[in-house]
Order: structure tokens, then sequence, then C-alpha cells
């Protein structure tokens, strides 16, 4: 598992109950980066996230570390990651190439 943060209550359950049935296959890159970023502890309020169009396959997140996983999905996008003073920003490869 990819849980790194301090508390694991009853919405971090069941995320990970769904994540280990399904996979996760079909999030968006921004909804696996906040996937990953939830997972690891990061809330919601220290994400920038810009929505992608691009389609992640299945996930496997075993023996994984959550900085990696958050890139490769970025990637995957053609977007950027990047820390901005206490924010997680990913910006999709629209804003990169003004599409």
């Amino acid at each position: 598992q990819v849980r790194i943060g301090t508390s694991f209550d009853r919405d971090v359950h069941i995320a990970q109950y769904r994540f280990g049935h399904a996979g996760l296959a079909g999030q968006r890159v921004d909804q696996r980066i906040r996937t990953i970023a939830n997972f690891a502890g990061i809330p919601d309020s220290q994400l920038d996230l810009e929505e992608s169009d691009t389609v992640m396959p299945h996930a496997a997140f075993a023996n994984q570390q959550p900085g990696p996983l958050a890139t490769a999905a970025a990637a995957t996008g053609g977007g950027i990651l990047f820390t901005r003073e206490s924010e997680l920003v990913y910006q999709d490869r629209k804003h990169r190439f003004n599409l």
C-alpha cells in the first residue's frame, strides 16, 4: 500500500477497498494524482490539479512510493507535476501547449 500519512479512517479504508477491486482503471490523470496524494496524507486543500482528458489504465501501487507514482501519472498525461509553496500542482499538457 502507498499509505504514508498518520490517519487511517473509514473513508481511507473504503477508498483503498475500492482500489483493490477496481484498480482505479478509468481515472483521469488529475484524479489519479489526487488519489495518490490523498493516500499519502496530502489533503485536497493542498492540491492544485488541472483537469486532464487523459484516462489512466489499471494502477499497481504495491511496493511503490507516492512521489514516483504521481510523477509517472503526470507524464502519462503529458503534463508536469511540481510544488508551489505548500501545494502540489499539476499542469496538464493543454496548459503547457496552450491547447
